[in-house]
């Protein structure tokens, strides 16, 4: 599977770098723009795991996502939230499907 070089997430665009540091996980930096992702594994767990950061952002930029009581992350919306939260993921998936194509 490649990667995109680039993501358009909730209008704003961050940048894809693989980091096989990360061996089968990924992270994400909003302020920065970017996506780390792992580069062990299959590429249905590289896909699963930019899939993972992708519905992430889209969280965070629509500030569904909150700190937790038990040092986790929360995620919180009401189903239009939820309608519009999913938009965004299937946005930023349309745009990069030629990726794996």
């Amino acid at each position: 599977m490649k990667l995109p070089k680039k993501i358009q997430i909730c209008g704003i665009t961050y940048d894809v770098t693989k980091n096989p540091e990360l061996d089968l996980g990924g992270r994400a930096a909003t302020r920065r723009q970017v996506i780390e992702v792992g580069w062990n594994g299959s590429d249905a767990r590289r896909f699963s795991t930019l899939v993972h950061e992708i519905m992430e952002i889209a969280a965070v930029e629509r500030n569904l996502r909150y700190d937790s009581v038990n040092n986790g992350l929360q995620f919180v919306c009401t189903h239009k939230e939820f309608d519009m939260w999913a938009h965004d993921v299937a946005a930023a998936l349309w745009n990069i499907r030629k990726c794996w194509q």
